[in-house]
């Protein structure tokens, strides 16, 4: 029974990753929606795909869709919490949704695993550009404290 259980495992993610290789060639011809479903399909076979939920998100977030890509990331991250690609897209969600906070911290958590990321460097330093001009901009816009003068 434990053979027969572990077999049909074995070909549920075989199946899935069929589906996974199949939503990365829509993918690659800008079809995201379409990659979209079969990554959604690859995960219904096998929901512990670190990568199909991070492929998933990425054509998620072609599609403009940044929360439910954020959540996509950090379910890969769950399973698998060094998984690089995953961090930088949840980064980009995060960024996407003005959460700089959020975003600065998942690029800090990618450098600490790939120090020499350039991508992430580049992009930990236009997220934190931003927050600074974000306070920069909160700060000068914030109403002043009038006192009366008797």
């Amino acid at each position: 029974e434990a053979a027969a259980s572990s077999r049909q495992r074995a070909l549920a993610e075989e199946k899935a990753a069929g589906l996974r290789q199949q939503g990365n060639q829509a993918f690659g011809q800008a079809l995201y929606e379409e990659a979209t479903l079969h990554y959604t399909e690859a995960l219904v076979l096998n929901p512990r795909s670190a990568a199909a939920y991070a492929n998933r998100a990425l054509a998620l977030l072609k599609l403009g869709k940044w929360e439910e890509a954020e959540e996509d990331c950090s379910a890969a991250l769950v399973l698998e919490h060094t998984h690089v690609k995953a961090l930088l897209r949840r980064a980009e969600a995060r960024h996407k949704v003005r959460d700089l906070d959020g975003a600065a911290q998942d690029l800090r958590t990618a450098l600490e695993f790939e120090p020499k990321n350039s991508q992430a460097k580049a992009k930990l330093d236009a997220v934190n550009d931003e927050a600074r001009e974000a306070r920069v901009r909160a700060r000068s816009t914030a109403p002043v404290a009038r006192t009366r003068v008797p």
